[in-house]
């Protein structure tokens, strides 16, 4: 007898799913959006997102905001998530408490670009999904990566 607990077992890919109609997805236009809109259910109108209703769940949300990683389900089966955050987020840079002179910063980070912070949650989050031994999907719209010296 075969236990599974929060992985996936090896029939799942030796079967073809049966066609699933997603509907329609949440409308892009060219306007910058949250992605998150694109992988759960949109609250107002019926759009369906793109992983079965309600089981998106976004992990280290805070941090690294233009990357969006989390676990959801399409057709049954558990996945880890990857996807690219298209608007422009804002950091906060905390003062450093034992310098009195020191002040908060904030600056921002455009959407669509890789910086450190996002390319290491992405690394860690695919070592996470591999280690759980979760399939991973990527929507991958990165546009750039972040060269500055501020990066390095």
């Amino acid at each position: 007898k075969k236990q599974i607990i929060h992985t996936i077992c090896y029939e799942h890919f030796n079967t073809y799913p049966q066609p699933v109609d997603m509907g329609a997805l949440v409308d892009t236009s060219n306007s910058p959006f949250p992605s998150v809109n694109v992988l759960i259910a949109v609250k107002g109108a019926w759009q369906s997102g793109f992983f079965d209703h309600g089981t998106f769940m976004e992990v280290m949300a805070t941090w690294a905001q233009t990357v969006v990683v989390g676990r959801a389900r399409l057709g049954g089966i558990p996945l880890g998530v990857i996807a690219v955050e298209t608007r422009t987020v804002e950091v906060t840079i905390p003062a450093d408490p034992a310098n009195l002179d020191s002040e908060a910063k904030l600056y921002q980070q455009a959407g669509q670009v890789w910086f450190p912070d996002s390319a290491y949650k992405t690394a860690q989050a695919i070592e996470d999904f591999n280690r759980e031994k979760l399939p991973l999907i990527v929507f991958a719209n990165w546009r750039g990566f972040s060269g500055g010296m501020k990066g390095i």
